[in-house]
């Protein structure tokens, strides 16, 4: 008796499933572009579906609506963040290389995460003064960053000229993070988010604080 036929159904989902992931991708990558050039409030479905050369249709039933790709995008930003922040301790220069190298990287991460994602993280700053949870997954990460980066340079802190290296330390991070969520937000100058001189100086400015 002739064995059946395996059915198709089980290859032709994961081809449907592979075809939305990848627009919904685009779509993704595309709003990020148009949310950083234009703020999230000038920019229409329509404008997001145009770049990605998806159709109008795919972006509603993919996301509802923009709300619904806003929340996507802080929702891939927390995990790929997560993901950054869980491979820490893979990190072996944290624990080998001069503190003062290990902080200029911290910065230069922070500022390449922030410059990656402005548009979608000045929207979630600006909207948090009227719902205040719309920044609450990004505190989060911070403090969980702030945590975990005080951990990994735990065997570090006697390096700090500090009476309490640890605090030292935790302001040192909320110094670099409070001062590029500012220059995010409200650009006061005379320093801005992609000035190469932001990172020297943010830099010199936590080691400074250290004593490194």
């Amino acid at each position: 008796m002739p064995e059946p036929l395996s059915s198709p159904a089980p290859a032709m989902r994961r081809a449907s499933q592979a075809r939305a992931r990848d627009k919904q991708e685009k779509l993704l990558g595309a709003a990020l572009t148009l949310v950083a050039e234009r703020g999230f409030e000038d920019v229409k479905m329509s404008d997001i579906t145009a770049r990605a050369d998806c159709a109008v249709g795919t972006a509603y039933y993919l996301f509802g609506n923009k709300e619904g790709l806003f929340r996507a995008l802080k929702e891939r930003f927390t995990e790929e963040m997560n993901a950054k922040i869980d491979a820490l301790g893979e990190r072996t220069e944290l624990a080998r290389a001069p503190l003062a190298e290990v902080m200029g990287e911290i910065v230069r991460a922070i500022l390449a995460d922030l410059r990656a994602n402005e548009g979608l993280l000045r929207a979630a700053l600006a909207r948090s003064a009227n719902a205040p949870d719309e920044w609450l997954s990004f505190r989060d990460l911070v403090q969980r960053l702030q945590h975990r980066l005080t951990g990994e340079l735990g065997p570090r802190l006697k390096e700090i000229a500090h009476p309490d290296p640890r605090l030292a330390l935790g302001f040192a991070l909320q110094l670099i993070f409070s001062t590029a969520a500012n220059t995010l937000l409200n650009d006061p100058g005379p320093l801005h988010l992609r000035d190469d001189a932001l990172e020297r100086e943010l830099t010199r400015m936590a080691c400074a604080y250290l004593g490194l």
